[in-house]
C-alpha cells in the first residue's frame, strides 16, 4: 500500500495536501504551457508587430502575471512557503475574478459560445486554484507540507476526489490525474463541439468530424468515471485504448509537422506537444488503476476503513482448514 507519492518531486504522504498539490501542479504546468506559447509566439511575429501600445500593455501584464503563477506555486509546494503560497492564491482568485468580468462582457456582446464557455472555465480554474492553495496555505502553519502519513487526515473524505473514495494515496493519485487530463480534453474538443454545432448541421463534410468529437467526449468520461467508481477492469481498458490511440494520432500529427514545418511552426507544435503530453498521462494514470484493478483492488474501498477493521483475528487466520475444535469443559469432564 503507497504511503507516499510524488508531486513536482516532492514525497507527500497526507492525502489532503496530496490532492491540493496535485491541482497546483496542475495549474503551474498549464500557466506554463500557455506562458511559453505566447512567448513563441511573438517571437514567431518577431515582435509586436501590429499591437498598439495599450495591447503590448496588457500583453506585458499577462504576461508576469502567468509567470508569477508558475514560479509561486512551483516554489510554495517546493518550500512549504506561506508567502508564496498566499502570493499563488492572490493571483489566482484576481485571474479569476477577471475572466468572471470577460466572460460576462462577452455574454453583453452575445459572443460566439465557445469563447464564452472557454471563459468560464477559466474562471473556475483560476478559483479552484485559488481554494487548494488556500489548502495548502493553512496546512503550511502546521509544519513542512513534505512528507506525513496521513496522520493529518481528519476524516474518510481525506481519501475521497468529487466524492469518490479512494483506496490509498497511489490510486488518489492516479485517479485525480486521469480526471484532470479528461478535463483537459473535454475542455479542449467540448469548446470545439459547441462552436461547431451550428456548422454540423449546415455542413455536410463536418459532420462526420464533429460526431467523432463528440464520440470521443462522451466516451472518455463515461469509462473514466464509470470505470474508477466501480472498478471495472473493461471500461478503464477501454479507455486506456482510445487515449493511446489519440496519443499515438497526435504523436504522429506533431512529428509531421515538425518535419514539414520546423522552426516556422513552433507554436502549432508546442500546442500538439501538450495534447500529446495530456493523452499520455491520461494513458499512464489509467493503466496504474487497470493493474490495480487486475490484482483484486477495489479502487473504491477507503484505506481508513480497513485500517478501523483493525488486523485480522489469529482464530480467522487458515479458516476452511479442518481443524478439529477442543472439546468444552463439560465435555471433558464427561469423559
Amino acid at each position: 500500500m503507497a504511503t507516499e507519492e510524488f508531486v513536482l518531486g516532492l514525497a507527500i504522504g497526507d492525502p489532503e495536501v496530496l490532492k491540493a498539490a496535485q491541482f497546483v501542479k496542475t495549474s503551474v504546468g498549464i500557466t506554463a504551457f500557455f506562458l511559453v506559447l505566447e512567448l513563441v509566439h511573438v517571437l514567431e511575429q518577431r515582435g509586436f508587430v501590429g499591437m498598439s501600445h495599450s495591447e503590448i500593455f496588457l500583453w506585458v501584464l499577462d504576461t508576469l502575471r502567468a509567470l508569477a503563477i508558475t514560479i509561486s506555486g512551483y516554489l510554495g509546494v517546493k518550500f512549504s512557503s506561506r508567502i508564496f503560497l498566499g502570493c499563488f492564491c492572490g493571483i489566482s482568485i484576481l485571474s479569476s475574478g477577471m475572466a468572471l468580468v470577460t466572460t460576462l462582457r462577452d455574454l453583453k456582446q452575445a459572443a460566439p459560445v465557445g469563447l464564452v464557455v472557454l471563459r468560464f472555465f477559466a474562471c473556475l480554474f483560476f478559483a479552484m486554484g485559488g481554494y487548494f492553495s488556500w489548502k495548502l496555505f493553512e496546512r503550511a502553519k502546521e509544519g513542512s507540507l513534505i512528507g506525513g502519513d496521513g496522520s493529518k487526515a481528519t476524516d474518510k473524505q481525506a481519501y475521497s476526489l468529487l466524492g469518490i473514495p479512494m483506496m490509498d494515496l497511489q490510486v488518489l493519485k492516479a485517479t485525480q490525474s486521469v480526471f484532470t487530463s479528461l478535463g483537459i480534453v473535454v475542455c479542449l474538443l467540448g469548446s470545439f463541439v459547441i462552436i461547431g454545432a451550428e456548422g454540423a448541421l449546415v455542413h455536410a463534410h463536418f459532420l462526420s468530424l464533429w460526431i467523432f468529437c463528440v464520440l470521443i467526449v462522451v466516451s472518455m468520461s463515461y469509462t473514466a468515471v464509470v470505470g474508477v467508481m466501480r472498478s471495472n477492469r473493461s471500461l478503464l481498458s477501454c479507455f486506456c485504448v482510445i487515449s493511446g490511440a489519440l496519443f499515438g494520432f497526435f504523436g504522429l500529427g506533431t512529428l509531421m509537422t515538425i518535419l514539414s514545418c520546423g522552426r516556422h511552426c513552433l507554436t502549432i507544435t508546442i500546442f500538439d506537444l501538450f495534447v500529446v503530453g495530456v493523452f499520455g498521462m491520461a494513458l499512464q494514470n489509467a493503466a496504474i488503476l487497470r493493474r490495480k484493478v487486475e490484482e483484486g483492488v477495489s479502487l473504491t474501498a477507503t484505506v481508513q476503513v480497513q485500517q478501523e477493521t483493525g488486523p485480522v483475528p489469529a482464530e480467522t487466520v487458515g479458516a476452511g482448514a479442518s481443524v478439529e475444535p477442543s472439546p468444552s469443559k463439560d465435555a471433558a469432564e464427561e469423559f
